[in-house]
């Protein structure tokens, strides 16, 4: 019984680093698992005093992955926004995991960044739109401990 009883364990132990969406570090004699971090982009469009402008556009144009070494062009039709009434849009992890961009998925299907130190950062070029005010491209930065990014564009 007491075989058995290893064996089990020994199996259990084995497949337990299967289990989950992280990254294993050994702490203390221990395997701690970090969890990936949800990625999100939060766009604000102001005008000059401060004001929001409704109605911007703004476009995810490719997304660099360091996991991967690649940078990928969304493929879908959801790689887009405009901008609300308060000159916001935001891109949550289910709207990034759409536009098909080379996002890692966790098991309910949204856009994560790794926990893995060596493919934990992404970079997303992104066009922000004004139409007569002219448009810019900037890319963002996320990573494991800044995966909900915050960007400001003022024309």
């Amino acid at each position: 019984m007491n075989a058995v009883l290893r064996l089990s364990l020994f199996a259990v132990l084995a497949l337990l680093p299967a289990c989950g969406q992280g990254s294993g570090y050994v702490y203390a004699g221990a395997t701690v698992t970090v969890p990936a971090s949800e990625a999100s982009l939060f766009v604000v469009a102001t005008d000059g005093n401060g004001y929001a402008i409704e109605g911007v556009s703004v476009e995810v144009l490719n997304v660099w992955h360091e996991w991967s070494g690649d940078r990928v062009s969304p493929s879908s039709r959801f790689s887009g926004l405009l901008t609300d009434r308060h000159g916001e849009a935001f891109f949550s992890p289910v709207a990034l995991a759409r536009m098909r961009a080379g996002f890692l998925l966790d098991e309910y299907g949204n856009a994560v960044i790794s926990s893995d130190p060596f493919e934990d950062e992404a970079s997303l070029r992104v066009r922000v739109s004004a139409g007569s005010l002219g448009y810019v491209e900037v890319d963002v930065d996320v990573d494991q401990l800044h995966s909900a990014a915050y960007l400001e564009v003022e024309f």
